[in-house]
């Protein structure tokens, strides 16, 4: 893993903008796949259809970093600053997102399938229609985010809190919820179907035409 310094990142960064803004013609897409950016500061980058394959970003700062498009394939984003970042279509399939700050992010479209979301902070973030197949998202914090028409199917949510949060029209079938908080949300015409489901609070949450039947 090839650790590079911020001089050298802002360089790439500064060639990628150049490409962004030329349409192509000029600077260079910016590629950071397998490079260890740990500790590093991409706050308020246009990070817009980079590549971050197999990327190491532990404690990186990411504060309103556009990321839309961007391919972050297994990348680790452990305890890593992503709050109001855009994230919308973004690839992150097998990231390591834990512990990491996503609050008031835009996630729409991601696909986040067999991602590890555990601890992570996701308050006021939108979801809408991403994809969280096979997810791990124990303890991870969905108070007031909008995740309609998400796909969450065959994820664990163990102690995962969704209070006020939007879910209409949401696919959990086979997913395991274990201690998983719902109050006070939106959860009409989701799809609970063949769902392990113990301890769930739906305290004041609109169930209107939610499909629950429960396989144990």
């Amino acid at each position: 893993m090839e650790r590079i310094t911020q001089k050298e990142l802002d360089e790439i960064l500064s060639k990628h903008e150049e490409w962004l803004r030329s349409e192509g013609e000029l600077g260079c897409r910016a590629d950071l796949s397998y490079k260890d950016l740990s500790d590093k500061d991409l706050s308020g980058k246009n990070l817009k259809c980079a590549k971050f394959f197999s990327a190491v970003l532990k404690n990186a700062n990411l504060l309103d970093t556009n990321l839309e498009y961007a391919d972050m394939f297994n990348s680790n984003l452990t305890n890593a600053n992503l709050r109001n970042s855009n994230l919308r279509h973004t690839y992150l399939y097998g990231t390591e997102m834990l512990d990491t700050d996503l609050r008031k992010s835009d996630l729409s479209y991601a696909n986040l399938d067999c991602t590890n979301f555990e601890n992570a902070k996701l308050q006021k973030s939108k979801l809408y229609k991403a994809s969280l197949v096979g997810a791990k998202l124990i303890n991870a914090n969905f108070d007031e985010a909008n995740l309609d028409e998400s796909n969450l199917s065959c994820a664990k949510l163990y102690f995962t809190k969704f209070r006020q949060a939007k879910l209409r029209k949401a696919r959990l079938c086979n997913a395991e919820l274990i201690f998983t908080n719902f109050e006070n949300a939106n959860l009409e015409e989701a799809d609970l179907t063949d769902s392990v489901l113990d301890n769930i609070h739906f305290e004041n949450a609109d169930l209107k035409g939610t499909k629950i039947q429960t396989e144990y």
